[in-house]
């Protein structure tokens, strides 16, 4: 049995389907995270987004954490390279290093 801590969309495919984050814990206190595919389920007309059998889980511990900051950080900044991302988000980025610093 898990607890849903969060549930964060990145990627609408279309309006039935996603690609979502979702941070969750079991009955012994263990965090997971988990990305992956969701769909829109309107069979009780409640619309609840629920997750497929398509995707990954990752026990989040401090060294999985440190690892996927150091990820999205290369991420970034090959975006930032490669033009990807808008003077928006980097005024965005920039407000975040100001204030964390």
């Amino acid at each position: 049995m898990f607890t849903e801590l969060a549930v964060i969309p990145i990627y609408s495919k279309t309006d039935t389907e996603r690609v979502e984050l979702r941070i969750s814990r079991d009955v012994y206190f263990r965090y997971y995270l988990r990305f992956g595919k969701a769909y829109l389920d309107n069979f009780e007309g409640d619309g609840v987004w629920r997750p497929t059998t398509e995707g990954a889980t990752l026990p989040l511990t401090i060294d999985t954490a440190q690892k996927l900051m150091l990820a999205l950080c290369s991420l970034l900044d090959f975006a930032e390279a490669k033009g990807l991302i808008d003077a928006g988000f980097k005024q965005t980025i920039r407000n975040w290093q100001v204030s964390n610093s």
